[in-house]
């Protein structure tokens, strides 16, 4: 359980740093809500795509559409959605992730492949 705790946190702050380099959100008293992506996704035809398949629970089908989508235009408005989403799914229970046939690691990895295509290494 321990592990688990730390790498909810670790895959959190990622989210969090991701953010704060994307958005500038580097302001004193900022910090990386689903409503700062949200807003910068405002608009988003991929955000309310996702956020339909999260209320259905379609956590991989999510996924897939994020990356199909990036792959065919790789723009801010749609790495924003894509946060938003691995947010969204942040503050769900490893229980609730692995009922729908998903997982912690999973948003790891998905938020590492985020940072390569956006060409942030250093992350």
């Amino acid at each position: 359980m321990i592990y688990k705790d730390y790498l909810m946190r670790q895959v959190a702050l990622f989210a969090r740093y991701l953010g704060k380099i994307l958005f500038q959100m580097n302001r004193p008293g900022a910090d990386i809500e689903v409503l700062d992506y949200q807003e910068a996704a405002l608009g988003s035809k991929l955000l309310e795509e996702l956020q339909i398949l999260l209320a259905a629970q379609n956590y991989n089908e999510g996924e897939t559409l994020i990356f199909q989508r990036i792959a065919e235009e790789p723009s801010q408005e749609n790495l924003a959605a894509a946060l938003c989403f691995y947010q969204a799914l942040l503050m769900l229970m490893p229980e609730d992730l692995a009922a729908a046939d998903f997982s912690m690691e999973e948003i790891e990895e998905g938020l590492a492949d985020l940072a390569k295509i956006y060409d942030f290494q250093q992350v």
